[in-house]
């Protein structure tokens, strides 16, 4: 409990950036304004802000290497009530903030590589990737968003790698019959 009351005082004064890890194996990347028992907020690289309930989150990975994993009384799961206020905060996307792009200088082992189910990559900064889709910030600044199922697999910077779509098999092709399975004519 102190360990949780410490994190949150220091994160009050303190902001930095992160990693939220979702419950349902999604991330989103931003500045950390607020972690505890009421969830997590980060502040997103467009300058919106996304509330993620603690019963939502798996763990936080901060900048300076620490991480912060709700506990049981903090990620107790919502009432029915406030379950589905969660859901549409976390399935409403927040607008772009107005205005021209700004490029972003992001050396090139820090990029994602996004990988698209049709064929096709993109390297990127990926903001956020959930049930959703996934929201990828471009080195000119602009933002990408894509749909569930637009992208296959995300390479991220640090070495891990996210499947999102599995390709489901054709079943309307048939194999082509070969000499071997053809009985000959009788004579």
């Amino acid at each position: 409990m102190l360990e949780l009351l410490l994190t949150t005082v220091l994160l009050a004064f303190s902001p930095q950036g992160g990693t939220v890890y979702t419950a349902e194996g999604g991330r989103i990347r931003g500045t950390i304004l607020d972690a505890g028992t009421a969830g997590v907020t980060v502040q997103l690289a467009d300058g919106s802000t996304r509330k993620v309930e603690a019963a939502q989150v798996s763990r936080v990975d901060f900048a300076d290497g620490t991480s912060w994993k709700p506990t049981p009384a903090t990620a107790a799961q919502p009432t029915a009530a406030a379950a589905p206020a969660a859901a549409t905060t976390a399935a409403v996307a927040p607008a772009a903030a107005a205005g021209r792009p700004t490029g972003m200088v992001i050396p090139p082992e820090k990029l994602d590589t996004v990988h698209l189910a049709r064929g096709g990559r993109v390297r990127c900064l990926v903001v956020e990737e959930g049930p959703e889709g996934v929201v990828t910030r471009l080195v000119d600044g602009s933002e990408r968003r894509y749909a569930p199922g637009q992208v296959s697999r995300i390479d991220w910077a640090d070495g891990t790698r996210s499947d999102l779509a599995v390709p489901k098999p054709d079943l309307s092709v048939q194999p082509a019959a070969t000499a071997a399975t053809v009985a000959p004519p009788a004579r």
